[in-house]
């Protein structure tokens, strides 16, 4: 934490958790937020004006779209395949690159595939009376994870929320 004084008032500014960076990289940092302080700019207002918006859209948010308008465009879709989506979506998809911009890249894509691929979603864990689900992950749930996928984003194409499927190519 950076303790500085700015027009007369004192103010702290979050610099980061010890360990996730390190001193020396805090020291540099404070040096230079101190530097803007001296001339005349308030680090912490700076930086509130530099942060990224909050995306319009995730991908969590579209695929709670698709889970909810998704039937009025696939009327023939049976709802045993509706219910295995639910699961692919909420078991990796969601919980894996739910908070990612809905406009991801196909970089994004490649890494969610190699994390459910290698396991990164593996849970058991009690879903009713006397039930349980277990997840696993590897390279037949990787697949069945991104065809779900290629179907949100192909929903969110045509209904024009987002720009483009980057799932095509992976």
């Amino acid at each position: 934490v950076l303790k500085y004084s700015f027009r007369g008032r004192q103010r702290f500014y979050t610099i980061g958790r010890h360990g996730i960076i390190t001193v020396e990289e805090a020291r540099n940092d404070a040096r230079r937020l101190l530097g803007l302080a001296s001339s005349g700019i308030d680090p912490a207002i700076a930086r509130d004006e530099q942060s990224p918006q909050s995306p319009a859209l995730t991908v969590g948010e579209l695929c709670a779209s698709y889970l909810k308008e998704g039937p009025a465009y696939k009327p023939d879709k049976r709802e045993s395949s509706w219910y295995t989506d639910r699961s692919n979506i909420h078991r990796h998809i969601a919980h894996l690159i739910g908070q990612v911009d809905a406009n991801a890249n196909e970089t994004d894509v490649v890494n969610f595939v190699a994390n459910v691929t290698r396991g990164a979603t593996h849970c058991d864990m009690k879903v009713g009376h006397r039930a349980r689900a277990i997840v696993k992950g590897g390279r037949g749930v990787a697949a069945r994870a991104l065809a779900v996928l290629s179907a949100v984003y192909t929903f969110g194409v045509r209904k024009g929320v987002v720009h483009a499927n980057p799932t095509k190519n992976v």
